[in-house]
């Protein structure tokens, strides 16, 4: 009875195509960066358009969110929704994983990157 439960509730889980959100990883260790959004991630109501500043503060949170991105080298600037990365980071992985970051926030028409890479840790140059 308890192995026709669990069968059940997987049947019930949803996919991952279905399931809502975005998940960034593996790592900046990593040679690759993968997004996977859920199959409503972005679609917000009709000419909805969110402010700068607001994408600004998520881009910044979202940097420093991640647990293998040293981002104190990354400034950050929105303007009509087109986000500037500026500044220094560690390694090639490290810059591409703040460039998906980017990419992946609510709003963003378009990312430009001027992200140089130092070949240190925390972006020193």
């Amino acid at each position: 009875m308890a192995d026709e439960d669990k069968k059940s509730r997987d049947r019930n889980e949803p996919s991952d195509e279905e399931r809502p959100g975005l998940i960034i990883g593996p790592s900046s260790d990593a040679s690759d960066v993968q997004v996977v959004a859920g199959r409503h991630a972005g679609r917000g109501p009709a000419a909805d358009r969110r402010a700068d500043v607001r994408i600004e503060q998520d881009v910044r949170r979202w940097l420093d969110g991640h647990g293998t991105l040293d981002a104190r080298g990354i400034r950050v600037e929105v303007s009509d929704g087109e986000v500037v990365l500026d500044g220094v980071v560690a390694d090639q992985p490290s810059r591409r994983v703040a460039e998906t970051i980017a990419e992946s926030v609510s709003g963003v028409r378009r990312v430009t990157s001027r992200l140089d890479v130092s070949g240190r840790p925390g972006g020193a140059r």
